[in-house]
């Protein structure tokens, strides 16, 4: 999954205060937009490395990095992950993906 982000949200300090990341590196400005599959980044974009069944989406920081992501989120103590990207931190990727969520809804209702 991927979308453009709105202006707003882009500003890597308003995104990272909605979100409450923790950047264990240093973090662009802002992004373009947030992609969940490395394959679907866009240069500039947010990649986020969710967790699943039998793949954690850090393992593909490498490849997300390799199609322009700006920064990966990912789970704090998530497994050991290539430094290919600054890197934000939260408790948990899934609520956050929640939260900006539900920041693009109240945006689309005005």
């Amino acid at each position: 999954m991927r979308i453009d982000l709105p202006t707003p949200l882009c500003e890597a300090g308003a995104l990272t205060a909605l979100l409450g990341c923790r950047a264990v590196s240093h973090a662009p400005l802002g992004f373009s937009g947030i992609a969940t599959d490395s394959r679907e980044v866009k240069r500039g974009d947010l990649f986020v490395a969710l967790c699943g069944a039998t793949h954690n989406g850090a393992d593909f920081a490498l490849e997300a990095a390799r199609h322009g992501a700006a920064a990966m989120l990912c789970d704090r103590g998530s497994a050991s992950y290539p430094r290919a990207l600054p890197v934000l931190e939260v408790v948990s990727v899934e609520r956050a993906l929640l939260k900006a969520a539900a920041a693009w809804r109240r945006r689309l209702r005005g």
